[in-house]
């Protein structure tokens, strides 16, 4: 009997110590998720953080309101890398934010607790008229300068303003060549000197129209050094000939200038072919060559360094029984003219892709406008290596918009910005908002800034944007007749 009670009592004992062992091995553990507030402005917030190792799936979400969860929220971020930081852009002006940090162990969530944060307004320094005594419904290019900037304005006539840093008007050149002249583009020639080129039409004396293309050398006092035409056979102001300008690019000390000709002076399309000029920056023809290429074959034209050619616009494919169906197009020629890569947007009936503003950079190119069907239109941006690879695209829409790609422009650390007008069209009454973005190289959206409420009565046509001394310079035109300035900080 003695045996068999130390017997129980020992195993009572041994499992005591199995279950005090088990407890000490499996100690209930603390979960933490910690986030911290180090910086916010007018378009961002940066955070620090640290989590417990155990988590998964975790994420930085956030809403407008106290209320966050997974499923109360308008934002969220994946977190991949423990003890580190994160920066959230694109938020909107002047709102409050509120933020947290979400991890899961076994489907249960785990929260830190709530930062609230509130952003500031970009700072608008200008808006307002420039240059009084100009008036002008359009503006076809900006150049900036050193000591100012030189404004090409009109449609039909062309006039240049030369303004100082301060935007005082200095002086104005109308270049008056044809019965009607239109502007193609300027080249800076960087000593000071400048190469405008356009085209224009003559009545002939049978009643018709000869159109010839120009170009005028002026200083940068607005004095006309000389005028050159550029046409193709016997082109005579009594002729029905057409003689256009597609586009031209500065290459080393040549300039390439590339026109387009028909015989009729209607430009029927049934017997046009390019011609292209290598012109030297006193306008004389080095050397010119006949491209036998379809009419369709160049829309608006960009020359990279290489003297390659970036082919890109919308083109129409087909308009039998009244219906028309468009294409955008982005092609890359080399310098014989030979197809290296083509891409085409849209072949949809009623479809209208239009990528008509080009940014050729030695790294990529970028290239804004507008995709739409029969129903809706949407902002497009696209964002290419040199070899056409399609990086990243950005696409956007809002209903009863109209969006139309206004300026492309690259600063020192490769972000870019892109200007915009959307138009709001759904029958009555009209209003416009100029859009101006910030992206980074990999398709962040970093800021927005937009210079209207919805139902503005502001008629501002914005036409060309700078960054110049952390400050972001919209140009355009105020109620179809006055030149405009829109000066913004962003911080």
């Amino acid at each position: 009997m003695k045996k068999i009670i130390i017997f129980f009592t020992f195993l009572i004992l041994s499992f005591s110590c199995s279950n005090e062992d088990k407890i000490d091995d499996n100690p209930e553990t603390e979960i933490e998720l910690n986030l911290t507030l180090i910086s916010n402005n007018s378009y961002s917030s940066s955070f620090e953080y640290n989590y417990s190792s155990q988590l998964e799936n975790v994420k930085l979400i956030w809403n407008d309101t106290d209320e966050v969860d997974l499923i109360n929220k308008i934002g969220e971020v994946a977190i991949t890398q423990n003890n580190s930081n994160k920066t959230i852009y694109n938020l909107g002006q002047n709102q409050n934010y509120f933020f947290k940090l979400v991890g899961e162990i076994n489907e249960q969530g785990f929260y830190s607790d709530l930062v609230s944060l509130t952003t500031s307004e970009i700072e608008t320094l200008y808006d307002g008229q420039i240059a009084n005594s100009i008036s002008t419904s359009y503006i076809e290019e900006i150049l900036k300068k050193d000591d100012g900037y030189l404004i090409v304005t009109g449609y039909g006539d062309i006039t240049v303003h030369k303004l100082d840093n301060n935007f005082n008007l200095l002086w104005s050149t109308e270049i008056v060549e044809r019965e009607t002249n239109f502007f193609k583009s300027i080249i800076d020639l960087e000593n000071g000197e400048y190469i405008l080129f356009g085209s224009g039409n003559t009545n002939t004396s049978l009643g018709t129209y000869n159109t010839k293309s120009f170009a005028v050398k002026i200083d940068n006092s607005g004095n006309k050094l000389w005028t050159k035409y550029f046409h193709y056979g016997d082109n005579t102001d009594w002729t029905f000939w057409w003689n256009d300008i597609v586009k031209f690019k500065k290459k080393g000390s040549d300039i390439k200038l590339l026109t387009t000709v028909d015989t009729t002076y209607y430009n029927d399309r049934l017997d046009t072919f390019f011609h292209e000029y290598t012109l030297d920056f006193n306008g004389n023809i080095t050397s010119q060559k006949t491209l036998s290429l379809g009419f369709d074959t160049f829309l608006n034209i960009e020359y990279d360094n290489e003297g390659n050619i970036y082919n890109h616009g919308t083109n129409v494919l087909d308009f039998s029984s009244n219906v028309f169906i468009f294409n955008g197009i982005l092609e890359k020629y080399n310098q014989n003219h030979e197809l290296i890569w083509s891409e085409h947007y849209n072949d949809e009936i009623f479809g209208d892709d239009s990528l008509d503003r080009l940014l050729i950079n030695q790294n990529y190119i970028v290239n804004i406008g507008k995709e739409s069907n029969s129903q809706d239109e949407f902002r497009l941006i696209h964002f290419r290596d040199n070899q056409g690879n399609l990086l990243w695209e950005f696409k956007e829409t809002r209903e009863d918009f109209l969006y139309q790609g206004k300026d492309i422009y690259s600063d020192f650390d490769n972000n870019i910005l892109v200007l915009y007008i959307d138009i709001f069209y759904p029958n009555a009454p009209v209003y416009d908002i100029a859009t101006l973005m910030k992206f980074d190289e990999e398709g962040n959206l970093l800021w927005r800034y937009q210079d209207g409420e919805d139902f503005n009565q502001e008629r501002f046509t914005p036409n060309k944007v700078f960054y110049d001394n952390e400050e972001y310079l919209i140009f355009g035109v105020k109620d179809a007749n006055s030149l405009w300035l829109k000066k913004i900080k962003v911080e």
